[in-house]
């Protein structure tokens, strides 16, 4: 009985340790946005997660639209782009309160090129992002994402007159 107990404790240690640290992706995410290099550490780190966290989902969905922005092959470029959204959906279906999942979602969708046709979230992310900010901090936004999610939208919102204006004073 011991040596079950102490497998199981052993076993729960490694696992823990060896799925990686959300701060840390969410950081490489956001530095991704302007460096490959760091996109490349982001799917070197998730590229290949294959546990069932929807948040370690929605990053690995995340490293692969990444991987679409740097790419050079067109066909290489939409593999990526469609393994995304297939990510994204099994991350939002798993966990789909969580507004860290629906904004990387909606910063993926809102800058994917319309004509691919994978942006079809877009106006309801939007919709629960900023019911997200109104609500904060009840919301279940962190600090750090909220502030994040409302500086993207402030600069890629495609809001009325009345979200922009809430989004401007809205302090975090």
């Amino acid at each position: 009985m011991q040596f079950l107990i102490t497998f199981f404790m052993l076993f729960h240690s490694v696992f823990a340790f060896s799925q990686p640290e959300v701060k840390a992706l969410r950081q490489l995410f956001f530095e991704a946005r302007d460096s490959e290099k760091k996109a490349d550490e982001l799917y070197d780190k998730v590229g290949d997660y294959q546990g069932n966290s929807a948040i370690l989902i929605a990053y690995k969905a995340g490293a692969h639209a990444l991987k679409a922005k740097y790419g050079f092959n067109p066909m290489s470029k939409l593999k990526h782009v469609k393994h995304s959204q297939q990510y994204f959906s099994e991350a939002v279906q798993r966990d789909p309160a969580d507004l860290e999942i629906r904004f990387m979602r909606y910063a993926v969708e809102v800058q994917t090129p319309a004509m691919l046709g994978y942006s079809e979230h877009v106006e309801d992310d939007k919709a629960l992002l900023l019911k997200g900010l109104r609500e904060y901090p009840a919301s279940g936004f962190t600090p750090e994402t909220g502030r994040i999610a409302r500086d993207f939208l402030r600069q890629h919102c495609a809001c009325s007159s009345s979200e922009k204006e809430f989004l401007q004073q809205m302090q975090i």
